[in-house]
């Protein structure tokens, strides 16, 4: 296993989520949106995106990314994090690396 080295990623949005105010479902999408269509009918309104922290509670209507993904410096394997973290490591080549920001995926659209 490798030590952490002064190398850092950015952690981008891969996916967000939203819980539906009307039925408490869980609506996955790839980009953030102005509504999502909830399995129920309804068409859900989102707010502005939000970064998921360890902490980050589920609040209907709130779209929050739901997972990250990044490029090891190292090897080049794309990988995931479920939440925003100060330290990655690579499960491919066991690179440890420092996380510079997490970035969502389109922010001119939000």
């Amino acid at each position: 296993m490798k030590n952490l080295t002064d190398e850092t990623v950015v952690l981008t949005a891969a996916s967000y989520s939203v819980v539906c105010p009307v039925c408490g479902q869980v609506q996955y999408t790839t980009a953030p949106t102005r509504f999502v269509e909830c399995r129920c009918g309804r068409m859900v309104a989102t707010t502005r995106a939000r970064h998921r922290f360890q902490t980050t509670a589920a609040e209907p209507g709130v779209l929050v990314a739901a997972s990250y993904r990044w490029r090891c410096p190292d090897c080049g394997r794309t990988n995931y994090e479920p939440a925003v973290t100060e330290r990655v490591r690579c499960p491919g080549c066991g690179g440890a690396f420092g996380a510079a920001c997490a970035k969502h995926v389109q922010e001119h659209l939000l």
